[in-house]
């Protein structure tokens, strides 16, 4: 068979049909069902599928990763088996109706009815020549047959005020006449054609090389054909071919979809279930805390004032003179620094505010005794603050204790600010000074185990600087649980 070019026009399937789904019923109000059976129908998918898409790609196993990938893969395939397929069912179509018109020019041939193709035909050979043509290559789809020479002129066409007209050798003449059969779905725009622009809205248009006796290409027929049939039964291909893939894909997803549904709810139970092991290891932290500092205060702290009151008695006994005397004012002193560091020990390990009067309280009166020590101004802001438990307000205490702490320390700001608030489902606190900055950040042990305390909440902690323009940390904890609201928004 020979080459077959085709020139596409834009002829698509029918178009599909839509439709509006009548209401579930007449009104909505309190009495009306139709809100929660939409809830039930729409809301609940939809949220599957949006718990489903939050799937971090790092939460998934290898298999499911390979899976996706997978389903990716065979997606793009079927789009495009999808354009390729019909393509290939209209070229072997095409190509096949070519082959038939090939076969009955070769059919004339064999039995000697064509004529020489020097000078167009006239008189009774151009009678005895149509018949032949229309007893063996015109009618049904074939619409017109033209005959041409080597030197562009036709020869023979059943329209015969077309006989003996030139025209410029074209591209498919030209192959046709090399010896190579063409067809394409011609849009009729060249001179040739002002007589076959009537006989049909698409025509398929055929080349075929003529042979003389010792097999060289003499001319070339021309053969119109109706595409109509062509290109419904190609609309057919195209759309039973997409009806195929859909239904495959959709099945596909559909299974994909359940998969990964089940194993959403599967990490969020996992995820649930290691922040409840989390909390209560903090929650256990916080206990031993207790009662360290109750181990501190009855056994440590006693202890010490009795020295304390000892150490005061004997100096009284002895009198305020000589160097036992001052030897026993040096130790009292000394005592009594290390009862205010224990205390501050245990208000640092056990921040009884927080417990009485909540976060808000235990953040002002931090910041006051932060001003106090160092003179440096802590502002505390607060921005629609959100009721939450224990373990998130403590463990926010402690991130604010430590950022200020190190600001105070390395940053020499001139101010510091701490901002709390909520942001969509979590809380978030925010240290900002104006300090020197630096140009990279290094965890040191307090901001590593900052991280770590965070972390075993389900939040996160980022902290960014620049060198002349001061350090910014942020920390960001769930209300409730990590597995509820939506992922803690950067910066």
């Amino acid at each position: 068979m020979g080459v077959v070019r085709l020139v596409p026009r834009g002829a698509d399937g029918p178009a599909g049909r839509s439709g509006a789904s009548a209401p579930l019923c007449g009104e909505e109000g309190e009495g009306c069902g139709c809100m929660e059976l939409r809830s039930r129908v729409i809301g609940r998918p939809l949220r599957r599928i949006g718990a489903t898409a939050r799937l971090e790609w790092s939460a998934l196993s290898g298999i499911g990763r390979v899976s996706i990938a997978g389903v990716v893969a065979s997606g793009a395939l079927a789009l495009a088996l999808g354009v390729a397929i019909p393509r290939a069912a209209e070229r072997h179509a095409v190509g096949s109706r070519l082959d038939a018109v090939v076969s009955l020019v070769r059919v004339l041939e064999r039995q000697g009815l064509v004529p020489p193709v020097d000078d167009h035909l006239e008189g009774e050979e151009y009678e005895q020549f149509d018949d032949s043509v229309r007893g063996g290559l015109l009618g049904g789809e074939n619409l017109r047959v033209k005959l041409w020479n080597s030197a562009g002129e036709i020869v023979y066409s059943d329209a015969t005020e077309l006989v003996g007209s030139r025209y410029p050798v074209t591209q498919d003449l030209a192959r046709a006449l090399s010896g190579q059969p063409t067809a394409e779905i011609t849009d009729l725009t060249d001179d040739e054609n002002r007589l076959e622009r009537g006989l049909a809205p698409q025509v398929l248009e055929y080349y075929v090389p003529l042979h003389g006796q010792q097999g060289q290409v003499v001319g070339a027929f021309e053969v119109y054909q109706d595409a109509a049939h062509l290109i419904g039964h190609m609309a057919a291909v195209r759309l039973a071919t997409w009806f195929a893939i859909g239904t495959g894909l959709s099945v596909l997803m559909l299974f994909l979809f359940l998969l990964f549904a089940a194993t959403a709810r599967g990490l969020r139970r996992e995820m649930a279930a290691r922040d409840r092991l989390l909390r209560r290891l903090v929650t256990a932290q916080e206990e031993e805390r207790r009662h360290v500092v109750g181990d501190l205060h009855d056994e440590v702290g006693q202890t010490l004032t009795r020295i304390l009151y000892g150490v005061r008695g004997s100096r009284a006994r002895l009198g305020f003179q000589g160097e036992v005397a001052d030897e026993l004012e040096r130790l009292e002193h000394l005592v009594d620094q290390v009862i205010v560091r224990v205390r501050g020990l245990m208000a640092a390990a056990r921040p009884v505010l927080i417990e009485d009067f909540g976060l808000k309280a235990a953040l002002e009166s931090f910041a006051r005794e932060q001003q106090a020590e160092s003179g440096v101004p802590v502002d505390v802001l607060f921005s629609d603050l959100p009721e939450m438990d224990p373990v998130t307000a403590t463990t926010l205490l402690r991130a604010a204790r430590e950022a200020v702490i190190n600001a105070r320390k390395h940053a020499e700001p001139r101010r510091i600010k701490v901002v709390v608030g909520r942001r969509r489902a979590w809380v978030a606190l925010e240290v900002v000074d104006d300090g020197i900055g630096a140009t990279v950040i290094e965890d040191g042990v307090g901001l590593s185990y900052l991280r770590d305390r965070v972390d075993s909440i389900g939040g996160r902690v980022e902290v960014s600087t620049r060198p002349g323009a001061g350090t910014r940390v942020l920390v960001l904890a769930p209300l409730g649980g990590s597995d509820g609201g939506d992922p803690p928004p950067r910066g």
